[in-house]
């Protein structure tokens, strides 16, 4: 029976546009990214022969440490791009969270989880899945066993407590005042300290200062020395 390699799918792209930011290095190869000897065989036993483009663009600059946000059509590659940026980056003789995934739905979560594990099968790499409907007491014997990636949904993953974590950006503001707490919750937990920062557009400010007034708190703009406070 005839098979064909994960690269069919996005193979014909002479006809496809791209924005992309300034002085990032489009590398065609995997073999050129630097990566893992044995997440490289992953790669290859996987079935990948050649990086997508948005592979080519979203890889080497993740695995370099910088902020990136990547968009493509489905079935271009995105969670392999950043599954296998996940496996390059962490530090797998440390079995502890290094890395969080959050997905809109629980089908979404289990598929990057299987990904991430079929990629790292050389690396003898931790995930585990947190969803909704799934049985809590494993999730938590799971994650005392150690995880090095924990792949979830909101609703199970709001109820995590990881220590590293004293730091959340709201990229926006929540319509619900209820909701804003729980999400900047996620740090500074059990009275260790914690910020959290909000990007606020001028169509914000309403909900801002609803915000404040609802918890009788004052939400202060910026200092330059944040990262002294975290």
């Amino acid at each position: 029976m005839a098979t064909k390699s994960k690269n069919a799918a996005f193979e014909d792209l002479s006809n496809v546009e791209f924005e992309t930011s300034e002085d990032v290095e489009v590398v065609d190869s995997f073999s050129d990214m630097q990566l893992k000897e044995e997440l490289t065989r992953g790669i290859y036993a996987y079935g990948f022969e050649k990086p997508s483009a948005i592979q080519q663009r979203a890889i080497w600059p993740i695995i370099k440490g910088r902020d990136v946000i990547a968009q493509a059509q489905s079935g271009t590659g995105k969670t392999a791009t950043f599954s296998i940026s996940i496996l390059q980056s962490i530090d797998l003789t440390v079995r502890e969270t290094q890395v969080l995934c959050l997905s809109p739905t629980r089908e979404l979560a289990v598929q990057i989880q299987k990904v991430i594990l079929a990629l790292g099968d050389f690396l003898n790499v931790q995930c585990h899945a947190c969803i909704g409907g799934t049985n809590l007491g494993e999730d938590i014997r799971k994650l005392d066993y150690g995880q090095h990636v924990v792949s979830g949904t909101p609703g199970r993953v709001y109820g995590i407590d990881v220590q590293q974590v004293s730091l959340v950006i709201n990229y926006d503001l929540p319509n619900n005042r209820e909701l804003y707490i729980h999400r900047i919750g996620r740090s500074g937990r059990f009275g260790r300290k914690g910020v959290a920062i909000n990007f606020v557009k001028s169509d914000d400010i309403r909900i801002l200062r609803d915000i404040e007034q609802y918890y009788s708190t004052q939400i202060d703009e910026m200092p330059m020395n944040v990262a002294d406070l975290i």
